[in-house]
């Protein structure tokens, strides 16, 4: 419909001596009012408010106060973007109509100069509170008659000081492989809109390119400006979001945390389990609080273990009592966790003497639950006060910590059998929550109580910590995933409802170093509860120190409100008073190389600013980077990122202390331009080196490193071009103030050369590994290229490349990077081929389980044959095999060659029994000459095929490496594997 036709229809009324036009209905009907100058369109949820003066619109949820103000429509001309609010636009109309179920009102803004811009607002009436749980909805639309490009709509969302920015909702049709957090209030961001944690009240803005900041304090609270560029938008308001659009229905904010700093400890269950002797705690506490307390860890939690069939009572392994044992944590400045199923008992003296406290089935038998014979009815009020004495008890030993275990069991337990509860008309999860409520009444707000496991929901508001899973089952790759998957599921209510537990975070082998790596940079991305539990007084020195790497832990924010898949891009974003940055993780959770890519525009970076990178783990700096970054990753392996705008003068990128890079240590930083002078203050332990790794850009001004000292901290320094790295090794625990000084030097104009020598060094089925010569002035890193397209920026002349496929051809280039982000490409390129998987061998004639080998040895246990190092059958890949070798790396089986020989044909692969563990290659040798080399054989792949020819040898020699990560679950096949012999003429 025509503007011009659809006023002709319309009843004219003068208000303010503006013409004003509106539908009669409508205003009869209270939906649209007209009161002076502003027109107001309400719905009972919703209220719009457009003041035909200003030309801006604010709207106002009912019971909660203004979302939105100051909204203005805007449009692109020639010669500028013009508002709604613009005094150009001197005549203002507003109309309303009916359409369907729903109500439009229509402002049209006239010009004599400017293209006519209508800006009209749809609302729906009001719906039954019994309805399906639906956002209060507003939508809009800027046309546009005349020549102009570009609409968008401007505003500010206010909120109280509760809310934070993030996405509430994921937009239909978005891809969702970004886990986004933070630290603070971060300045930048993806954000569409925001949560209000004490309300629990959302808002989310849909439309084309949604922009919201990252929100500054405001007379409400917070203020958000925003703005949504095209024709058409919606905000869109979630009363309740957590309650009814998530399905938490009891869901209370999150207060403060009593006790400080996020919660970092051990458990004793993954390597005790039942066995845990006072003994095992008190070794467990004194190395803790020697090597693990002046980097944060605080908790000492004994699990499963110490219990008899009384909670009050521990077994005969705790001869001096726990409350002994927490005066012993106490005394070396920890605190004390204790594991319990407060809902289960096995006491047949408090069955006998209270028959009535426990819950029964239909058949009148007592019920069981998890760890108990008997499950308590918390219906029953005497029940309430056994569970407050019991709750005083553990106080009164002087507990900080309690772990509810078995919480799902006993609401299971209630539901299905609620008839015959002491009240059978409370329903399961009232039940559930007065037996919570006794135990923290009596034990305080002021102490944790960590409900497990699963995610028992209905706990929130009373557990301030909680499970978000089942148990991970230890140090194996499966048990990485576990944690990990969970955290991505179930981070939007981290720090909101409750703080997160993912379960233990075990570094010990069978995890290789890179496993290690990736578990602990998760919990230090993400802040849940972060409790080690090996025997940490034996882990190898590498591993405690990748443990050591995430104290303390981090308080960490999702910026995404819904449950997330297994995603492979972690972003978390750090605000500090004195700086800005990016903490990226990229992760690979498959068992085959993989890669991965952060786009910096997807994070909220600007695609064409540069910026420098730090690889933690690899200890590399990469930059200047535009617009994104590729890798490939090994296998079940992590890259951590730190993400830092270029600057004009020297900078810190990254610190060693902790997986955030500074974020937790760094107190300050600066740089003072009069004194050439990069100055710090950074907490740091006592004969733990300090690192700062600092980028000294060579333009506009070049610097040269002068010198650095440190109160109190030994000083050394290695520089490498454009960085630097100053060590500090502090002979206290607790602040450092640090500076490094610099001189400007005459710039020296440096004409940087391609990269040449790109070569192969090896090609396998699925890996390659390139070099070339390294270029000595100039260049910051290296692209490589893979069939034209960039896989890896790389700081070092050197790649592995992994992931390929089979019998394929691939082209490699290498470009040299300077400091502006210019590539300098080598024309040359290196074509190759990939091994073609050899077929499936024959049977052999001759089986080595019908031979004796010369010798064996292996590093552990004993050659078995016609079976796997286990004993039992040979399984790989779901296949039986009935003859052949088991054995385990690091292996060496050697045989003499009979001179009828001809061939050695094989399947060699990992076992199944080894689970999704272990990693190692098969070499056969003839002669001391490697005649076949595996490739890298883990439970992604989990078998090769041999068949090689030996005529003519004399001494065969078989081999399986541990692939440089460890012999733990190395479960070597060597199936069907035996002698062809040659074929007769």
């Amino acid at each position: 419909m025509k503007i011009d036709e659809t006023m002709r229809a319309l009843t004219v009324a003068i208000v303010a001596g503006i013409l004003i036009f509106v539908q009669a209905e409508d205003v009869a009907a209270a939906f649209v009012r007209v009161d002076r100058d502003v027109v107001t369109m309400d719905n009972g949820r919703l209220e719009l408010a457009y003041d035909l003066s200003e030309g801006t619109f604010s709207v106002k949820v009912h019971g909660l106060g203004t979302v939105l103000q100051n909204g203005k429509a805007f449009v692109k001309t020639a010669s500028g973007r013009i508002s709604s609010a613009d005094e150009a636009y001197a005549n203002r109309y507003v109309m309303s109509e009916r359409q369907g179920d729903s109500r439009i009102v229509k402002v049209v803004h006239r010009s004599d100069s400017l293209p006519t811009m209508v800006v009209g607002f749809e609302m729906s009436p009001s719906r039954s509170a019994k309805e399906e749980p639906q956002a209060e909805q507003l939508e809009w639309s800027v046309a546009i008659e005349g020549n102009a490009v570009a609409p968008l709509v401007s505003a500010t969302l206010t909120a109280e000081e509760s809310a934070f920015a993030c996405r509430a909702n994921l937009p239909p049709g978005s891809q969702d492989n970004l886990l986004p957090t933070a630290i603070g209030r971060p300045e930048s961001g993806v954000y569409t809109g925001f949560f209000d944690r004490r309300n629990d009240f959302a808002v989310e803005l849909r439309g084309k390119n949604v922009k919201v900041s990252a929100g500054r304090p405001s007379s409400r609270g917070r203020s958000f400006s925003c703005v949504v560029e095209g024709d058409t938008g919606e905000l869109l308001c979630y009363r309740e979001f957590l309650k009814r659009f998530r399905n938490l229905p009891y869901y209370k904010p999150f207060s403060d945390k009593p006790w400080g700093q996020g919660i970092a400890g051990y458990c004793s269950w993954y390597f005790y389990y039942t066995k845990v002797s006072e003994e095992d705690m008190l070794k467990e506490t004194d190395w803790m609080a020697e090597h693990m307390k002046p980097y944060g860890l605080e908790y000492i939690l004994m699990d499963d273990g110490w219990q008899t069939d009384v909670w009050t009572k521990p077994n005969e392994k705790f001869p001096h009592g726990l409350k002994w044992l927490n005066d012993h944590i106490h005394q070396k400045g920890l605190k004390a966790a204790l594991w319990l199923t407060p809902f289960a008992l096995s006491s047949e003296a408090i069955l006998k003497e209270h028959p009535d406290w426990f819950v029964k089935d239909a058949n009148g038998k007592y019920v069981s639950t998890f760890k108990g014979k008997y499950c308590i009815d918390p219906t029953h009020p005497e029940v309430l006060g056994y569970l407050r004495e019991m709750a005083r008890t553990f106080k009164e030993w002087d507990y900080d910590y309690l772990k509810l275990d078995g919480l799902p069991a006993a609401e299971a337990n209630f539901a299905k059998h609620r008839e015959r509860l002491h009240e059978p008309g409370a329903s399961p999860a009232e039940a559930f929550r007065r037996g919570l409520q006794a135990i923290r009444d009596v034990f305080g707000w002021e102490k944790i109580l960590n409900g497990c496991w699963g995610t028992p929901t209905d706990a929130f508001g009373i557990v301030n910590a909680s499970r978000i899973g089942g148990d991970v089952g230890g140090p194996g790759w499966d048990g990485v995933l576990g944690n990990t998957r969970q955290m991505c599921r179930w981070m939007y209510v981290h720090n909101i409802a409750w703080v997160n537990d993912p379960d233990c975070s075990c570094v010990r082998p069978p995890l290789t170093p890179d496993q290690a790596r990736a578990r602990v940079s998760a919990f230090a991305l993400t802040g849940g509860v972060f409790l080690g539990s090996d025997q940490m007084f034996s882990l190898p020195g590498d591993r405690v120190e990748i443990f050591r790497r995430a104290l303390p832990v981090a308080e960490v924010w999702p910026r995404d409100m819904w449950s997330k898949p297994h995603v492979n891009v972690w972003d978390l974003k750090v605000r500090k008073p004195f700086g800005s940055w990016d903490i990226v993780g990229l992760f690979n959770w498959t068992r085959r190389g993989a890669p991965r890519t952060v786009i910096f525009d997807e994070i909220g970076l600007s695609p064409e600013q540069p910026y420098v990178l730090y690889d933690y783990w690899e200890e590399d700096f990469i930059g200047p980077v535009r617009g994104s970054y590729n890798c490939v990753l090994p296998p079940t392996s992590c890259r951590v990122l730190s993400v830092h705008t270029l600057k004009e003068h020297p900078f810190l990128v990254s610190t060693s202390r902790h997986v955030t890079q500074g974020a937790v240590d760094l107190l300050d930083v600066k740089w003072d331009a009069d004194s050439k002078k990069l100055i710090g203050r950074s907490l740091v332990v006592k004969d733990d080196p300090y690192v700062l790794r600092i980028v000294v850009p060579p333009e506009p001004i070049t610097y040269r490193f002068l010198s650095a000292r440190a109160n109190g901290a030994a000083v050394s320094s290695e520089a490498r071009g454009f960085w630097l790295n100053v060590a500090l090794l502090p002979s206290t625990t607790g602040e450092l103030k640090w500076e490094v000084a610099f001189e400007a030097v005459p710039a020296r104009k440096i004409v940087l050369s391609p990269p040449r020598g790109l070569s192969i060094e090896s090609v396998g089925e699925r890996e390659a590994e390139l070099s070339w010569e390294e270029v000595t002035e100039g260049a910051v890193g290296y692209v490589l290229f893979r069939n034209e397209k960039p896989i890896a920026t790389v700081p070092r002349a050197f790649y592995h490349d992994s992931g390929l496929k089979p019998d394929s051809v691939y082209r490699y280039q290498v470009a040299a990077v300077d400091w502006s982000g210019r590539y300098y490409g080598s024309k040359e390129t290196v074509e190759v081929r990939t091994k073609t998987p050899p077929p499936r061998p024959p049977l052999p004639e001759v089986s080595l389980s019908e031979l004796k080998p010369v010798r064996a040895t292996q590093g552990w246990g004993a050659l078995q044959i016609n079976a796997n190092c286990t004993g039992k059958r040979i399984i790989i890949e779901g296949e039986v095999f009935k003859r052949g070798l088991g054995t385990h790396a690091v292996s060496e089986i050697v045989y003499k060659l009979e001179p009828r020989f001809a061939r050695f044909v094989a399947v060699c692969g990992l076992d199944d029994s080894a689970g999704s563990n272990g990693s190692i290659r098969f070499r056969v040798l003839l002669d001391g000459k490697e005649l076949l080399r595996s490739p890298l054989i883990t439970s992604g792949e989990r078998k090769a095929y041999v068949d090689v020819p030996i005529e003519g040898g004399k001494e065969l020699t078989l081999v399986v490496d541990d692939a440089d990560d460890g012999i733990d679950f190395d479960h070597a096949d060597w199936a069907e594997a035996g002698f062809v012999y040659q074929k007769k003429e």
